[in-house]
């Protein structure tokens, strides 16, 4: 199984297109490069960003199975932090863990 994740944008409503990784950290790992891009609208507007997961993926069937409430893993403003304070990875991940078992969401 894999978790399947996307960016939610809440000024328009609307989800990118989704993909998938296997845990929330990794999930925020492929998302944190693109805060350091310039003219990127997660760098310049991260208030209007999230990242969500919506489900899992069974890559033996082949078959999605979506959440009935959708989880948010972090803000892009919490990214933007990071990226900003040049806060080392280890960290940034244990504080993600942390948040993961507050909200029980832990993989």
């Amino acid at each position: 199984m894999t978790n399947v994740y996307t960016i939610y944008d809440i000024k328009i409503g609307r989800y990118f297109n989704p993909f998938n990784a296997k845990t929330d950290i990794d999930a925020v790992r492929v998302v944190a490069p693109m805060m350091g891009v310039e003219g990127s609208n997660f760098k310049d507007f991260p208030e209007d960003f999230h990242i969500v997961k919506l489900g899992e993926y069974d890559e033996n069937l082949g078959k999605h199975i979506n959440y009935e409430t959708i989880i948010t893993i972090s803000t892009m403003v919490a990214l933007k932090q990071r990226v900003n304070s040049q806060e080392q990875p280890e960290t940034f991940d244990e504080r993600v863990e942390e948040g993961e078992k507050k909200n029980g969401t832990k993989n």
